[in-house]
């Protein structure tokens, strides 16, 4: 089977979250407990190669969701994709946690929400009317997230994103000391990244059938050091460390595949599958795909009451692929190969023809001097003294043919009967 060639295929991601040092922290009354973290990953695989009629595949799409406890107390909050995004392929998904439904979706509570500070933060509060965290709005600039909210850098083989202490300022105000806020973004995987995460075995005799059973695996990776750049594995705490800055309690990663997919679990982190309800999700992801029937796959990552150093997925996937191009393709293919079939078949036939002819006209010209000896009229009889007999003359041969010979005379020749019949 042949493997696609991967590009951030096999490297890890990574997250880390930066804190303010003590003079530039706030001042506050009651003392504010450290910092943690809680992660989110929804991998939506949406398309598979050779499934499109040009050959290209619905890009996958990545949502990172970051909950923190205690802001204010960090300066930043980046993470690394191990493979290049533009501006362009990232979105703000606050705007859609405003609907209650999505919001009880994702956090999997009854939840309600209301606008926050200044439209750039949503409330999001539980049944019992208690605040269950903030939703920063990220402000937009032309269709894109402001850059001095989000900065995005092409660094150490992939992009790094920053949530800066602008965007964390903002969302502060409109925050308790003790609230917590979420992040939640969209990154579109373009197509030179697509086996960031899951790369492809597609079988050698793919361009031989009308469909083609390919095996797919994911290879989920957060925090792994031995596996990172290491200008980006410098920003990770050492652990073991007596004092984590920011304690990751909990990550949550969720894949979303097709129903036809066969997914091989084999991770001892999986929770549960489910499958997706469209209702719910119709608008949140492109409801061509929904119609079509999703499952989500859930694996967990929970330390207890310790910090989640690092965090690893890994899944077979296996899947038919066929469509208008690969049937079109199949179908060439197989014409293709019938005429070639056909044009070396008159060459072989006319090849084997002239052959069997040159045989036989051999075989003839070797049989021809045995055929003359065998047709050779026999030699001529010989006498005792060894001489050929005198051959008779040519009248007499004619008197035998015309009638009996005339009568012999007295001198042994044939008497002129005509003068006799003149002299009596």
């Amino acid at each position: 089977m042949a493997v696609q060639a991967a590009n951030g295929h096999g490297k890890s991601m990574a997250i880390w979250f930066p804190l303010k040092t003590p003079s530039t922290a706030p001042a506050t009354a009651t003392p504010v407990p450290p910092p943690t973290a809680s992660l989110h990953f929804n991998l939506w695989r949406l398309g598979h190669k050779g499934q499109e009629a040009d050959g290209s595949t619905t890009p996958d799409l990545l949502d990172i969701g970051i909950m923190v406890s205690s802001p204010t107390q960090l300066s930043e909050v980046s993470f690394y994709l191990p493979t290049e995004i533009d501006h362009g392929d990232v979105e703000d998904l606050a705007p859609k946690l405003i609907s209650h439904e999505l919001a009880t979706g994702i956090f999997n509570e009854p939840l309600t929400a209301s606008n926050g500070h200044k439209g750039n933060l949503i409330l999001l509060e539980n049944a019992a009317s208690a605040r269950h965290c903030g939703v920063f709005n990220f402000p937009t600039t032309g269709g894109k997230i402001s850059a001095s909210d989000l900065k995005i850098t092409h660094e150490y083989d992939g992009t790094t994103f920053k949530i800066t202490d602008t965007a964390l300022a903002t969302a502060c105000t409109g925050l308790n000391p003790n609230d917590k806020l979420y992040f939640r973004l969209r990154i579109r995987i373009p197509k030179n990244g697509a086996n960031t995460f899951i790369n492809a075995a597609i079988p050698d005799d793919k361009w031989f059938t009308s469909g083609v059973d390919v095996t797919e695996y994911l290879d989920f990776r957060l925090n792994q050091a031995r596996n990172l750049n290491k200008g980006i594995a410098r920003h990770l705490p050492v652990v073991p460390s007596p004092a984590v800055p920011v304690r990751i309690e909990r990550l949550d990663f969720l894949l979303v595949v097709g129903v036809a997919v066969d997914v091989v679990v084999g991770h001892p982190n999986f929770h549960k599958c489910r499958l997706l309800e469209k209702d719910l999700w119709k608008t949140y992801v492109d409801e061509e795909h929904l119609r079509k029937g999703m499952v989500i796959y859930h694996w967990k990552g929970d330390p207890g009451t310790g910090h989640l150093v690092d965090f690893n997925a890994f899944v077979k996937l296996r899947v038919r692929l066929s469509g208008k191009r690969i049937i079109k393709r199949y179908l060439l293919i197989a014409l293709l190969f019938g005429a070639i079939a056909g044009v070396f078949g008159n060459l072989l036939y006319d090849g084997l023809k002239g052959g069997l002819k040159m045989g036989r006209d051999a075989v003839l010209s070797l049989m021809a001097p045995a055929t003359v000896a065998a047709k050779a009229p026999e030699p001529p009889p010989v006498t005792a003294d060894g001489k050929a007999p005198a051959a008779p003359s040519g009248k007499t041969e004619e008197h035998r043919v015309n009638g009996p010979p005339p009568p012999a005379g007295e001198n042994g020749k044939a008497e002129d009967v005509g003068k006799k019949g003149t002299q009596g």
